[in-house]
């Protein structure tokens, strides 16, 4: 009777294990976000070269799936970054994550803009392009590069939300963040407020969450509309740009983050690039930072063992400062034009060339298309014509942004990485999983 008894009740117990493999198993038998999205991809691009403009038929899809991703991007940054300032144990940890953060972003998009710039001089673009601008018909209104650190800070915090200015959005988050971590400990009311942000943080994520099951859908009608739609006849003329973003972005993805991965953070690069596979596969297709950041956030909280605080305070800035691919494109696209011109820039000219590519990429808007406005604010601010290049630029954008995009989300990745394990709160075993 015993022997019987401890039988069944092992058996009763084992149930529940026995449950919860068989469900595991038949998770494992679905395919995963990346393998979705890859398919999605592909499918995309048979459809779009086979019914070619067609594909417009559908294109709608895609930007509604946009738009959705967009409606819950502006309100999960700010609630977020409210949300990581707010429950950070102290200012002084609040401090180091961001010193942190802003030296990391500094050092690599400063490398990114230096990339860019060689590789744009070793392979000559823009020479020899004829245009029907002149230099005396260049724009000379610069952008100020003091009213564009003073532009970051707004001064109507609705508005802000409303244009979607995701870097005014993420001042506010921080100083109100900072305010509440500083008030709370002696103010009950402080500290309700911080609950109630918290609680709309986690809705925001169950919401990206909600929108994500129809990624592939969007992902596949973006795709095939963008194929189908777009031609290839203004590639003729800028086809060595191209290869030189294409090139400086695969050295700084595939040299200069690996080797930042081994010697700061002291983990396999080979498995940082299969734990953010879904991330990067999202910006490839997307070509939008923030569209992609909820995919971004759950990489590294998931896949990379990076702690929430980190995640919180770093991803949704990392989205709009830390722009590796940005800071390549806006210097590769002023010394194509500086060069269709004949104009010679000096050492310099080359220098305040990537300060301005530096601050312009942390000004950019992380959704597609937004680099072409900062291409022609770069350009006009180096004293060039801009009216020819930006649109020849346009005309390719796609081609371009998927480069640049990719690597600004994996630059956002490895950044999150290297934050937490220099701070000792990286969960290795989650990342070597």
């Amino acid at each position: 009777h015993t022997r019987s008894t401890t039988v069944i009740g092992v058996q009763t117990c084992a149930l529940p294990i026995l449950q919860e493999e068989n469900m595991n198993r038949e998770e494992r038998k679905k395919p995963s976000l990346p393998v979705k999205l890859a398919i999605a991809l592909v499918l995309g691009v048979i459809v779009g070269f086979v019914f070619k403009e067609n594909c417009a038929y559908i294109g709608f899809i895609g930007t509604v799936f946009i738009r959705l991703l967009k409606m819950c991007v502006y309100p999960l940054v700010l609630f977020s970054i409210i949300s990581g300032v707010a429950n950070v144990a102290s200012i002084g940890k609040l401090k180091t994550i961001g010193e942190t953060f802003l030296i990391y972003a500094f050092c690599t998009t400063t490398i990114a803009g230096i990339l860019g710039t060689v590789m744009a001089n070793v392979t000559h673009i823009g020479q020899g392009l004829v245009l029907k601008e002149t230099m005396d018909e260049a724009a000379k209104n610069g952008v100020d590069m003091v009213e564009t650190f003073v532009n970051w800070v707004p001064a109507n915090i609705f508005e802000s939300l409303s244009s979607g200015t995701l870097i005014q959005i993420i001042v506010f988050a921080i100083f109100f963040g900072a305010v509440i971590t500083l008030l709370k400990a002696e103010n009950k009311d402080v500290d309700f407020v911080s609950s109630i942000v918290s609680g709309c943080n986690n809705i925001m994520n169950a919401m990206v969450g909600i929108v994500m099951k129809v990624a592939p859908i969007g992902v596949f009608c973006l795709i095939a509309n963008l194929v189908g739609t777009t031609g290839l006849e203004n590639l003729k003329s800028i086809f060595t740009m191209v290869l030189a973003l294409w090139g400086a972005s695969l050295i700084h993805v595939l040299i200069v983050l690996p080797l930042i991965l081994k010697i700061f953070a002291k983990v396999n690069p080979f498995k940082f690039f299969k734990n953010v596979a879904p991330s990067i596969m999202m910006a490839f297709s997307t070509q939008s930072s923030a569209a992609t950041l909820p995919v971004t956030m759950k990489c590294a909280k998931e896949n990379n063992g990076v702690p929430d605080e980190i995640i919180n305070l770093c991803a949704a800035p990392a989205a709009t400062i830390n722009m590796d691919g940005a800071a390549i494109e806006y210097t590769i696209y002023t010394v194509f034009a500086a060069n269709a011109f004949g104009v010679h820039f000096s050492l310099f000219q080359f220098i305040f060339l990537v300060v301005l590519c530096i601050v312009c990429s942390a000004g950019a808007a992380g959704v597609p298309g937004g680099g072409i406005v900062m291409c022609s604010i770069c350009i006009a601010t180096m004293g060039l014509p801009n009216a020819e290049v930006t649109a020849m630029v346009a005309g390719v954008y796609v081609l371009l942004d998927m480069a640049a995009t990719t690597l600004n989300v994996t630059g956002d990745n490895v950044g999150m990485v290297v934050i937490a394990s220099r701070l000792k709160s990286l969960d290795r075993e989650v990342y070597n999983l």
